[in-house]
């Protein structure tokens, strides 16, 4: 049995919204030291790893969250799957995913 589904909508609050945080803030800053990330590079949250694309060469690569210190922020709830960060000298700027939600008919037709 399988209801049908109703509705589709994406959610404007919190998706989509842009924080600063300090890159000790998200555990990235050792990341930083030892020139895994550098200003610049823009950093997508995947399960587990990221895909990260260096700022001044567009080369991508990917790395796991472990290696360049975000998977705590992960596990915090600072960080989600889907979020993009662009990685500054001291800070980062996150940008939220965007958040689908799907809802099924009250009454659904069996």
């Amino acid at each position: 049995l399988a209801a049908a589904l109703t509705s589709c909508s994406f959610l404007q609050s919190p998706a989509g919204r842009q924080t600063i945080v300090t890159l000790t803030e998200i555990g990235a800053q050792a990341a930083v030291n030892r020139g895994k990330l550098s200003p610049g590079d823009a950093v997508r949250i995947g399960n587990g790893v990221a895909v990260i694309t260096s700022g001044e060469t567009t080369m991508t690569k990917i790395a796991k969250l472990t290696d360049i210190g975000l998977q705590t922020a992960v596990d915090h709830g600072k960080l989600s799957p889907g979020d993009a960060l662009v990685i500054g000298e001291t800070t980062a700027v996150i940008t939220k995913a965007v958040e689908v939600v799907l809802t099924a008919p009250k009454n659904p037709v069996l």
